[in-house]
């Protein structure tokens, strides 16, 4: 049985990042993350508009995760957490011992949960960790 792709209209998502897309998620105002190992995030409107650039530290970002303050979000990457308005603006920088491989935000909280390199779970919270 063959499929008429034509009848299946896709989005191009340009200027595309130069290296492979590691994280992609969907915020709650509609708009997309994209996050790759060329160190940057690309913020996109759902139909593939590029918003907004932004630079970050290292070459590999494992996730994103919607902040608890409106208009922010945080990535999980090699080196560190960062928490960015959508305007570009480095709220904070959240270190940790390990490298983060995933993050979850508790429900009805401004905590969230960071699963480490190492096995571990932290849990974060502005100046305050955790460890589970």
């Amino acid at each position: 049985m063959s499929h008429n792709l034509s009848n299946h209209p896709f989005i191009c998502f340009s200027p595309k990042h130069n290296s492979t897309v590691d994280a992609i998620i969907q915020l709650s105002d509609g708009t997309i993350l994209s996050g790759s190992k060329d160190k940057t995030i690309k913020r996109w409107t759902v139909d593939g508009h590029l918003l907004n650039t932004f630079l970050v530290y290292s070459h590999c970002l494992q996730c994103f995760m919607e902040g608890a303050e409106e208009d922010t979000f945080i990535s999980c990457s090699y080196d560190r957490m960062m928490w960015y308005k959508t305007t570009g603006e480095c709220l904070c920088t959240l270190h940790t011992t390990f490298i983060v491989w995933s993050v979850l935000r508790l429900r009805n909280s401004s905590s969230f949960l960071c699963g480490m390199e190492n096995g571990t779970i932290e849990e974060k919270r502005m100046g305050v960790t955790t460890k589970h």
